[in-house]
């Protein structure tokens, strides 16, 4: 049976000589859980959605223009099938959009910055609509 290696991954909470925790500028106890490896394993997982959202776009495309640009393909079922690559395509758009601003900004914050998701509440609600 093959052993397991396990790595030695360690959070930080800073204790300060008046026995209190560090406190970042948002007035906030902070801990730093980068060394804890799930945040870069976290980052990979999101490139890769990112990426194969990519090419999901990559072969919708030229689908959409052949069934757009050929005579013989403006037939009910294929205007069916046109709706649906439409539909995928924009999730596929607001997916990657969501990711690359709000997940990958979360994931690359180190807790001494508001993230983009704090600040722009407001503007992010149809984003995360559309996530969940």
């Amino acid at each position: 049976m093959p052993a397991k290696i396990m790595k030695k991954e360690y959070a930080e909470k800073r204790c300060w000589s008046n026995g209190t925790w560090y406190i970042n500028e948002r007035n906030k106890e902070w801990s730093n859980y980068s060394g804890c490896g799930r945040v870069e394993r976290m980052r990979r997982l999101q490139h890769f959605h990112i990426a194969t959202y990519a090419i999901s776009i990559l072969f919708l495309l030229p689908a959409l223009f052949i069934f757009s640009t050929y005579k013989q393909l403006q037939v009910h079922r294929i205007t069916m099938h046109k709706n649906l690559f439409i539909a995928l395509l924009i999730n596929a758009a607001l997916v990657i959009t969501f990711k690359t601003i709000v997940i990958l900004d979360e994931l690359d914050n180190s807790g001494n910055r508001r993230t983009i998701l704090e600040e722009n509440w407001v503007r992010l609600k149809f984003l995360i609509v559309e996530e969940l």
